[in-house]
């Protein structure tokens, strides 16, 4: 637990710490009894007598809530562990990792893009046919949670907030999946997926996918594979929000030869800690639409339509 003490039956008695003046778990909650709890959990009663400061709460905020004793209302549990996950929800990134998703390390514009992605991606929830508890979301190439975090934020602040969504992560950076594992698992299930298909998930799977800044560094080959994927785990009636990159204008005959062919992968300095594949890659919206339609339904293509910088391709299962 991030900035407190963890106390161990082999830690020397002393002196347990105050708890700061702005702790608001220093005041013991009216659902705790404590009489009650130090009689159900002797171990816990001889512990708060021999450390001087200790009370059955502070166990109970500190350690025993991980314990899942008896001696407490279900429902004051729930409410530590909703506190103490928040605790951990606002610790940002490391560097590394925010300059592999965000091309740079800085905390402003990293959570700048995230919450602005976020919003774009929104706007596209309710073309989902989904509802309900069975709601299911996937963010494929999840990385550190930038978009993810931002997104389920601006849904539960929404006017009509959705309720019992289940959220999903995958992506082939190890690195970053550790981390969201480590501080985000209760807001998603994240995994590590191959770099090529199949992923760990169930045919008919997710109501509504979205893919940031991932289909703007794969290879062709790869790309039809993972759209053959993501076609392969949506329901019927759901979306999926993919961004990719635009040719700028051409300044040299070759590049006139690029763009008539409609994509391009190659070019870029890559990323370190991933894979060498990991380059830029450009499509026309003729090439989407004459390309992709073999392996997903493309509905809608808005130009610089994810952050006013890469375009948003909106697909659909293929009946």
């Amino acid at each position: 637990m991030l900035g407190r003490n963890k106390w161990s039956l082999k830690r020397r008695a002393g002196p347990a710490p105050a708890p700061g003046p702005n702790d608001p778990l220093a005041t013991p909650s009216p659902e705790f009894d404590e009489r009650a709890y130090l009689e159900r959990n002797p171990d816990v009663a001889a512990k708060v007598e021999a450390t001087p400061g200790m009370s059955a709460w502070r166990y109970f905020v500190e350690q025993g809530w991980l314990e899942n004793r008896i001696g407490a209302p279900r429902s004051l549990y729930e409410d530590i562990r909703r506190r103490k996950n928040h605790e951990i929800d606002q610790i940002l990134p490391p560097s590394f990792l925010r300059k592999r998703i965000h091309g740079a390390d800085d905390t402003e514009t990293f959570e700048q893009a995230g919450r602005a992605i976020a919003a774009d991606v929104f706007k596209y929830l309710d073309r989902a046919g989904g509802s309900g508890p069975e709601f299911r979301v996937l963010d494929f190439g999840v990385g550190c949670a930038r978009v993810l975090r931002p997104l389920q934020d601006l849904i539960g602040s929404a006017s009509t907030p959705r309720e019992g969504m289940e959220w999903y992560g995958c992506d082939i950076d190890g690195q970053a999946i550790a981390w969201c594992q480590t501080y985000l698992s209760s807001r998603a299930k994240f995994v590590v997926n191959e770099t090529m298909p199949p992923s760990p998930f169930p045919d008919r799977s997710f109501d509504f996918v979205y893919s940031i800044s991932i289909f703007t560094h794969l290879p062709e080959a790869m790309q039809f594979a993972w759209l053959k994927e993501i076609n392969r785990v949506l329901k019927p009636g759901a979306v999926a929000v993919i961004s990719t990159h635009s040719f700028g204008a051409p300044r040299k005959r070759k590049e006139e030869r690029l763009i008539a062919r409609g994509f391009h992968h190659g070019g870029g300095k890559g990323a370190e800690g991933l894979p060498d594949f990991y380059q830029t890659s450009y499509h026309t919206r003729e090439y989407i639409e004459r390309e992709w339609s073999k392996h997903v339904s493309v509905e809608t293509f808005v130009e610089r339509g994810v952050n006013s910088d890469q375009n948003l391709v909106l697909c659909r299962r293929l009946s």
